[in-house]
């Protein structure tokens, strides 16, 4: 069984190449899964943070920290084909066809709902400030607790108090009720259907074992990247040619 010391370095240099060249090191990833490249690189990052605190990494720890960025970069270039920026629920047809005017209405007047029921409650704390001898102690100027009692009577407060519960209560039962159907409404339904297939065809991707093919020069920006971020590192590349 390994120590917790010989963990930890093996966490922290998982991803960093140990001679050879990049495509020897791409190589060795064949087997693993996106997802375990993304958690040792997660791992490293927090690591160095200990490490080095405020601005991360410095020196050859920075080189190695750029260079798996940009590894996970590389590795992790297919996800938005699995989870598109622009969503299937976000296009006009699927918004008419599942009501999302309705939806977003619903949810306006939730908003206003929520901001009318936080003006009452800072109403009832302006109104009762300094009646509690905790909160009069902790009053920075004691001055709002004197203006507080002189400017209500006791009455007059105890009215306003139950006149506030009372709406308070009635915009709670209305904010509920729209919580249940915006919750049920059919845009919300399939948004969360459509994102739980995203989020499970993300996952298989994460988790399907690297293949060689894969992990070869695709003539991309972000393998040319790679490649400069190894070489900084004092890596070789075949990639790179000397002139």
């Amino acid at each position: 069984m390994k120590s917790f010391s010989l963990y930890i370095e093996d966490r922290t240099t998982a991803l960093v190449p140990s001679g050879g060249n990049l495509e020897d090191f791409l190589r060795s990833l064949e087997g693993k899964t996106i997802k375990q490249i993304l958690d040792d690189s997660s791992y490293m990052s927090l690591y160095n943070m200990n490490k080095h605190g405020i601005g991360g990494a410095r020196g050859s720890d920075k080189d190695a920290m750029d260079f798996v960025n940009k590894l996970v970069q590389f590795v992790n270039r297919d996800v938005l084909k699995h989870r598109p920026r622009e969503r299937e629920y976000d296009t006009e047809q699927f918004q008419k066809e599942n009501d999302y005017e309705g939806y977003s209405k619903a949810r306006s007047q939730k908003a206003r709902l929520g901001i009318e029921r936080n003006k009452l409650r800072r109403e009832k704390r302006k109104l009762n400030v300094g009646l509690d001898i905790d909160e009069y102690d902790a009053t920075p100027h004691r001055s709002e607790y004197e203006k507080g009692k002189a400017g209500i009577s006791d009455e007059d407060r105890e009215k306003r108090n139950n006149e506030i519960d009372k709406e308070n209560s009635e915009l709670e039962n209305k904010i509920d009720k729209l919580d249940d159907f915006i919750s049920n409404h059919p845009y919300t339904r399939g948004m969360r259907m459509i994102t739980k297939e995203y989020d499970k065809a993300v996952e298989d991707y994460h988790n399907t074992p690297l293949k060689a093919e894969y992990l070869k020069d695709d003539g991309s920006d972000r393998y040319d990247e790679l490649v400069d971020a190894f070489t900084k590192f004092g890596g070789q590349s075949d990639s790179v040619i000397d002139v």
